[in-house]
């Protein structure tokens, strides 16, 4: 094998698990209906950092939005719990993956 196509191994490596690891988020927000990042941690086994660039990166793609069915905290919790993630819809208000 060439020093080339060693040295690329690992960075295809990482690729197709981060890829794995979008759809198992992707998956279970789309399956489960919104969910904290908490659940998402504990429902996928990843640590809450990796979660974290996950759904940022399913943020950043337009296919998942954060928050919006979640009442605000009262103001004497000084606890900040993250959103939950849900599906984006589409303009009809479906989900982007429903049949007609």
């Amino acid at each position: 094998m060439s020093e080339a196509s060693t040295a690329s191994r690992p960075a295809r490596t990482t690729d197709v698990v981060r890829r794995r690891n979008l759809a198992r988020v992707l998956r279970l927000v789309h399956e489960r209906g919104p969910m904290p990042r908490s659940a998402l941690t504990r429902e996928t086994g990843l640590n809450r950092s990796t979660v974290a660039a996950l759904v940022g990166e399913l943020v950043d793609l337009g296919l998942v939005v954060e928050g919006g069915t979640r009442r605000p905290p009262p103001a004497s919790d000084v606890r900040v719990r993250p959103s939950p993630l849900r599906p984006r819809s589409s303009p009809s208000g479906s989900s982007p993956r429903s049949t007609p």
